[in-house]
Order: structure tokens, then sequence, then C-alpha cells
């Protein structure tokens, strides 16, 4: 069976120093634990370093698996939904490069990088909105809700989307995505 911890348990791991000892529990049991990008990237706004250092170190020494982000599973669903229902979009010969880089990152070295320089990697708290900022914000969401609720906002089936090049397209561009 695979296992994933929330950010409770990954604290508590990490503040009892317990990362191996549950990593031989599970094993023991014939379980696996596996680990998203997002938690790793949660536990980074720690703000107490020696704290999220312990918490990092566990998942690191806990983790059987880390899984791929969950923006490559969902591109990866987007594109299964445009090879059903219109393969001409796709590349002949689709460009994994990229795609096994990005993969790489997430998988592997983010959680190195956030092992060795979890400092770093920690994104300072974001800047606090204005009064007025929030105020803009309700408004457009208003307005956007009106348009929605008079009908004047048309969503299609994925199937209804087509493609048409432009004069600037590129012929390499017309070969398809992906």
């Amino acid at each position: 069976m695979r296992i994933m911890l929330d950010n409770n348990i990954w604290s508590y791991l990490g503040d009892a120093r317990a990362g191996k000892q549950f990593r031989a529990l599970t094993h023991s049991l014939g379980h696996r634990v596996v680990t998203a990008p997002s938690v790793l990237l949660e536990v980074l706004q720690h703000p107490r370093s020696d704290i999220r250092a312990a918490i990092i170190e566990a998942m690191m020494t806990a983790t059987d698996e880390r899984l791929r982000s969950e923006a490559d599973r969902e591109g990866a669903e987007v594109i299964s939904e445009v090879r059903r229902l219109h393969p001409e979009w796709l590349r002949a010969v689709p460009d994994t490069g990229r795609e096994a880089t990005w993969r790489t990152y997430w998988t592997k070295r983010v959680w190195r990088e956030a092992l060795e320089q979890h400092e770093r990697l920690r994104v300072a708290e974001p800047a606090r909105r204005t009064a007025r900022t929030v105020q803009l914000l309700v408004e457009n969401q208003k307005e956007q809700q009106e348009v929605w609720r008079e009908g004047k906002f048309n969503l299609r089936d994925l199937s209804m989307i087509t493609l048409s090049p432009s004069e600037e397209t590129t012929a390499e561009q017309q070969a398809g995505w992906v």
C-alpha cells in the first residue's frame, strides 16, 4: 500500500527526528511512503529554520517515492484528451526533453536543494494587499460574476475547440502542440 502523509504528520516526525524509524516501520508492514512536491513547498514556508530542516530531513529519509508535480499530471491529462479528441494537434515528434527536465527537477533536484539549501528556497512572506487592492479584486470578481449570470459567458466543450493558423504562424508551429 502507498501512504501519503499530511504536513502535520511530517512535523511530528521531524520534531521526533523519527524519519528512519518511520521508514523501518512502514517497510516492515509492506507499505511505501509517497510525497508530492506541494507538501515539500508547504514545509519550505515554515518560519523556523531548525524545524524546517528537521521536517525536510524526515521527509527525505522516510519517503520511498517522490511524486510528479500536480502541474505535470494535469498537463498529461490535457494531452491525453487532446490525443483522444484532436490527434492532429500533436507534434509528430514530441519534445520530450523539456518535459523530462522539469519532471527530474520536481522529483529529484528540488528535494536535494531543499535538504541542502532550504533557507534559499523559502519564499518570503507575500506582500500584504492594501485595502484598495482587495477592493479592486472584489469589484473585478463581482463584474465577472455578473457577466456569467447574464449568460454572456460561453463555456464550450473541449471537443469544440478548433485550431486555425494565422499569417504569423510558422510551418513548425503548424505541426502541432506538445
